[in-house]
């Protein structure tokens, strides 16, 4: 074989598995475009006080930055003078922020465009990793639509950078069990994501993810008797990806003990409460608030794992325990026992806050976890076996619901997902006719999650009228927390503001280049207008930064340069 042969061979070997998975790639995509139709179209925004006024402002400014040839790690008109990369809401050297940034005029719309394209991402990992462990591409299919729809990658959207650690975990474990598989530690995929996990993700959650995922090679390591090769891939992935992060995680690590969002100290954990409420969203989400719905079909393999006698225990099921127990709070505010110890072994697990928007960690494990069934289910000859598992289903879920919910407001809810169930066991009467009971599973799935989403979305369309929108914010999405009410959305907030593509240029503000402090009750509480339209250079959280602002403020040097021009311009 010469030259050019060996070498069409390898771009055939190359070609093939990607052509071989574009369909199902395409079906995810298809999938996000029919469910999040509105938010694609940008008929409606995601209306998270977080996501409108901290997230999109400044990714509008880095792109400014970017597009004028000024690096925004640092430049003078930005944060305050001080380095930008410090701060934990940089993502300047996030990939998709950088191009963008540069090649287009960020918006509010792109943003939204960009989180969607990333969750589609995430559920390609998902699928990916499924294949990876040897099981069929249905269940990767269904395991990929479970993870992008499901109840928290719904609430993260209005979070913004917390999708990027969602999307980038699946590969984290993509990554290592190709490396399992061939024998070699060194995983591009890993390390390719663990940098982009730690230039765009928010910095707490790479501290989880960091964490949960070597807890999980070594656990699976230690199952396979391989713990010399696990410990060979951390070190060699994980020292990779710090090195090449050096540029961020250096200025992050100073900022650390500076700053209440960066300080190593214990976080209060009556905002991370989970209760019962919490648990019931598994099989009957009706509210917006912290939702760990996956799908009925979830939780009726699961049944049917157990009532089937194939329920084992794995590295995936134990670090989804692992990773709930962490996680839980109980109703006095205190933190599990494992929590505890780990915030006082580990480095930086102190950093975490408002524990239930990680719960994204323990359901895509379990995800991967239950995949291993799904073929056995659909595929499932024993008539009484099947509906012995829907029965049980059936009963779980009437009980919950008429101990714990108000059936006369959510009667609709209940009787919906009872009809699902009926419609699950219908499925696996295909079982002779695979491609048909594919395609109806997914449709069936895709219109569950879709109906629920819709169900529980509060995000409400922005009128835009001439050079304005005006939008209903929600702050940190605090909803009711009762099934015995409605749906209750406390402390929303109507704001208007210039849209953003209307936005002058960092050059074009040179008529109004002030210092100006912004603090509680000052002049300018519409951040995001008063970023766009560059009324002040300094982030409003001036106690949360990773120098003293409030020091600052009081210094005669700031004094001296309160409105004063910030730049001067010789030549006019």
């Amino acid at each position: 074989m010469d030259h050019k042969e060996k070498l069409q061979t390898v771009a055939g070997r190359l070609k093939s598995p990607f052509l071989q998975n574009l369909p199902y790639l395409a079906v995810l995509l298809l999938a996000s475009l029919v469910i999040y139709k509105d938010y694609w179209l940008l008929n409606k925004i995601f209306t998270g006080s977080d996501f409108v006024q901290a997230y999109v402002p400044l990714a509008n400014f880095q792109s400014d930055c970017l597009r004028e040839l000024s690096w925004p790690l640092w430049n003078p008109y930005m944060n305050f003078g001080f380095p930008w990369v410090g701060h934990y809401l940089n993502s300047s050297l996030f990939p998709t922020h950088m191009i963008l940034g540069f090649l287009t005029k960020w918006t509010m719309e792109t943003y939204q465009i960009e989180l969607l394209f990333w969750i589609v991402l995430g559920g390609f990992g998902m699928y990916l990793c499924v294949i990876e462990q040897g099981f069929s591409k249905r269940s990767a299919l269904i395991s990929a639509v479970s993870f992008m729809f499901c109840g928290q990658m719904t609430a993260l959207l209005q979070w913004g950078g917390m999708v990027y650690n969602a999307a980038c975990f699946p590969f984290f474990l993509l990554g290592y069990f190709k490396a399992k598989n061939s024998g070699s530690p060194l995983s591009i995929i890993t390390v390719l994501f663990l940098v982009m996990a730690i230039f765009g993700g928010y910095v707490p959650s790479v501290v989880l993810s960091i964490y949960l995922f070597a807890g999980y090679v070594i656990l699976n390591s230690l199952s396979r008797k391989e713990i010399v090769f696990g410990i060979k891939f951390l070190a060699v992935n994980l020292i990779l990806a710090a090195l090449i992060t050096l540029p961020r995680l250096l200025p992050l690590y100073n900022a650390t003990g500076s700053t209440p969002r960066l300080h190593v100290v214990a976080s209060d954990p009556r905002f991370g409460i989970i209760s019962l409420y919490n648990f019931m969203t598994f099989l009957l989400p009706v509210k917006y608030y912290f939702s760990l719905y996956l799908g009925e079909l979830a939780v009726i393999v699961l049944i049917y794992s157990i009532s089937r006698r194939k329920f084992r225990f794995n590295s995936l099921f134990v670090m989804f325990l692992v990773s709930a127990w962490i996680l839980l709070v109980d109703k006095s505010g205190s933190p599990s026992v494992l929590r505890q110890i780990a915030n006082a072994v580990l480095p930086f697990m102190k950093l975490i806050r408002l524990d239930f928007i990680y719960w994204f960690y323990p359901l895509i494990f379990a995800i991967l976890y239950l995949s291993r069934y799904l073929d056995d289910f659909f595929s499932e000859e024993n008539i009484k076996i099947k509906l012995l598992t829907v029965f049980v289903f059936i009963a779980l879920l009437s009980l919950l619901f008429f101990k714990e919910y108000n059936a006369a407001i959510y009667y609709r809810a209940y009787l919906v997902h009872l009809s699902l169930s009926v419609l699950w066991l219908c499925t696996t009467f295909l079982n002779r006719k695979r491609t048909v009971q594919t395609l109806i599973v997914v449709v069936l799935l895709a219109t569950e999650l879709s109906l629920v989403i819709h169900r529980v979305d509060i995000n409400e369309p922005p009128v835009r009228s001439g050079a304005s929108v005006e939008m209903t914010l929600t702050d940190q999405n605090y909803v009711s927390q009762s099934f015995q009410d409605a749906e209750l959305v406390a402390d929303r907030m109507r704001i208007s503001f210039t849209q953003d593509h209307l936005r002058p240029s960092i050059s074009d503000s040179r008529n109004r280049p002030y210092l100006v402090s912004v603090t509680p009750g000052s002049p300018y509480p519409n951040y995001i207008e008063a970023m766009n339209q560059k009324l002040f250079v300094g982030w409003w959280y001036n106690q949360q930064e990773s120098f003293n602002f409030g020091r600052l403020k009081e210094s005669n040097e700031f004094r001296m340069l309160e409105d004063q021009p910030l730049f001067l311009y010789f030549n006019r």
